[in-house]
């Protein structure tokens, strides 16, 4: 009984340990989540007959419609090709959205290919340099390209770009 208990408080006392490094924080100085991913950022996306890269530059500000408001705005230069469809250097202003999570684990953020929105869960990479997509959206592609009601998931990754320091790119 003696060695069940201890074997049990052991596991306990890992479980602690381990979830605290598994838990994600947002970096020092970072006073609001929106600036964890502030700054920069390079990305690719792939998925069935579809692929898109661009650049994307993310901010902390109001949203003229919604003044005293602040949100995670987004401004985004994507070229896409769609099964042979191809929209080369769409531009968005500030007109797309981001969020973080509280945690700064991650968000959820809206890109522009082929001239509709794709809407993504991301999730950062250890040091907030990188982030993994994955499109939560329900992307149904016509018929005539991958059969009757087939739908897509696109997934990607984005780097930053330029000066690294969390920090500094939100400022």
């Amino acid at each position: 009984m003696k060695r069940c208990m201890s074997m049990l408080a052991l596991c306990l006392l890992m479980s602690v340990l381990v979830g605290k490094q598994a838990h994600a924080q947002c970096p020092a100085g970072v006073t609001n989540p929106l600036q964890a991913l502030a700054g920069s950022w390079a990305f690719k996306l792939t998925g069935l007959n579809f692929g898109a890269a661009g650049i994307f530059t993310a901010t902390v500000g109001v949203d003229p419609r919604i003044p005293a408001v602040t949100q995670g705005l987004l401004s985004a230069t994507t070229t896409s090709n769609n099964n042979g469809i191809v929209v080369r250097q769409e531009t968005e202003t500030n007109s797309i959205k981001y969020q973080v999570f509280p945690d700064c684990s991650g968000g959820t953020i809206t890109l522009v290919a082929t001239s509709r929105p794709i809407t993504f869960d991301f999730y950062f990479l250890e040091g907030f340099t990188e982030i993994y997509l994955v499109s939560i959206d329900n992307l149904i592609l016509p018929s005539a390209w991958v059969g009757p009601g087939a739908s897509v998931v696109i997934t990607g990754t984005a780097s930053r770009r330029g000066v690294v320091t969390v920090l500094a790119a939100a400022q």
